[in-house]
């Protein structure tokens, strides 16, 4: 049975200390009025967290994280001259963690992705950290074609054996402009345009439609769209549904090859 997003938990519902993420244990127990206990069961995980005062209850988000994505495509995108081509990636989500009060929520923890690794886009001494991984690729009329990859079975699983996922299809149109086939190897996303929605017909997670240009050898020009049509947005990454900076195309090179701190397997 997969649920909906956000998952709200009492402070007292005994499934907070019989948690699993990402198939790993996760308890959380409170301690006295205003303390917390997260234990992630790794060593030298444990810690003592404070609360807020009234805090009565926690909720769970999924997450993009504040840094941009780099997607590797997996396998890499191949489009020829003059054609439009349309694929869903899959995307790994983190976990935030919040307390509930009467005047709000305070930010307790986040939990990131599984599958992912920071990634330096650009030189050494002037480019930009982001949250990289590889995305598995599928066709959009391919149905569940995503579902046997291991980034599928990611997700926050309460004691009775219903699960909130934590992934996510990144819907990406690709229309090459140049007069030859061009190779898509990366594509930068950043997160604070990005929604996050579940889909009108199943019970999955999807992102903004993301629409790219190839406009030469390396350069591509990016655009984060709305999301799907009759999907519900959803909170994620702290913000409510709908909530994301205004949205602008923007360039980046698809093709970078020149080097950098992480260029093995780049």
């Amino acid at each position: 049975m997969e649920t909906r997003w956000p998952l709200q938990l009492s402070l007292d519902d005994g499934a907070l200390e019989a948690l699993h993420v990402y198939d790993k244990p996760l308890h959380l127990k409170r301690r006295g009025a205003q303390a917390l206990v997260i234990d992630t069961g790794e060593e030298l995980s444990t810690r003592h967290c404070a609360l807020p005062a009234s805090c009565n209850a926690l909720r769970f988000l999924p997450n993009f994280g504040e840094r941009a994505l780099l997607a590797f495509p997996t396998p890499q995108l191949l489009c020829p001259a003059g054609l439009t081509m349309q694929v869903v990636l899959g995307l790994p989500l983190g976990l935030r963690i919040e307390a509930l009060h009467p005047g709000g929520s305070v930010h307790l923890l986040d939990l990131p992705a599984p599958r992912t690794s920071p990634g330096l886009y650009g030189p050494v001494d002037s480019g930009q950290i982001c949250t990289s991984f590889r995305a598995p690729v599928c066709a959009p009329d391919a149905g569940q074609g995503l579902d046997e990859h291991p980034i599928c079975a990611l997700d926050l699983r309460l004691p009775d054996e219903t699960h909130y996922a934590l992934w996510a299809t990144i819907p990406l149109t690709v229309t090459n402009t140049t007069p030859e086939p061009r190779e898509v190897s990366k594509i930068m996303l950043p997160t604070a345009s990005l929604g996050l929605y579940r889909r009108p017909d199943r019970d999955r997670l999807c992102t903004s439609q993301v629409q790219m240009r190839l406009l030469g050898p390396n350069e591509a020009e990016v655009l984060v769209d709305n999301g799907p049509e009759g999907g519900e947005a959803i909170a994620h990454s702290g913000r409510k549904p709908n909530a994301h900076e205004t949205r602008r195309a923007y360039t980046f090179l698809h093709a970078y090859r020149a080097k950098t701190g992480l260029e093995h397997g780049f």
